[in-house]
């Protein structure tokens, strides 16, 4: 081994941990750009206030560069009423939905990786779909008290 190449591959090695841990954030080496963070998601539409602050703010912590990287979404005691444009993150396994205003929820019967839903406190909530999601559903579905 030459006297070059363990100081570069150490460097090499520095470089790669420092860029790991460094995933949000832009990085450049004597002015030159080295890694840039991926784009967080925002392709997508969705007609509810509540629900699209529930998204951003959940795409914005967990860094989420695209949609399938979506598969947990916390959106307890908002104030959503719709769920229209949800089906685009296919991938959610788990969503909590306690303590909005629903009266609708057919947009979760398209997601098919659905494991676990919370529905309690939605006094509004059509029972129709609520049940038909938790016959779908292979995981749990917790409905509110007027469904049960």
């Amino acid at each position: 081994m030459n006297a070059f190449a363990l100081p570069l591959t150490l460097t090499a090695a520095l470089l790669g941990i420092v860029l790991s841990g460094c995933n949000r954030y832009q990085v450049t080496v004597n002015e030159r750009l080295v890694h840039t963070p991926p784009a967080l998601f925002t392709d997508y539409d969705v007609s509810d206030p509540g629900l699209a602050t529930c998204l951003n703010q959940t795409i914005k912590d967990r860094q989420i560069s695209a949609a399938n990287q979506l598969t947990l979404l916390n959106c307890a005691n908002g104030t959503i009423t719709s769920l229209d444009g949800i089906q685009v993150f296919s991938a959610l396994k788990t969503i909590n939905l306690s303590n909005n205003a629903l009266s609708d929820i057919k947009p979760l019967l398209y997601l098919g990786n659905l494991e676990s839903v919370s529905l309690e406190a939605n006094p509004d909530l059509q029972c129709k779909d609520a049940l038909a999601l938790a016959q779908q559903l292979r995981g749990t579905v917790r409905l509110p008290e007027h469904c049960r």
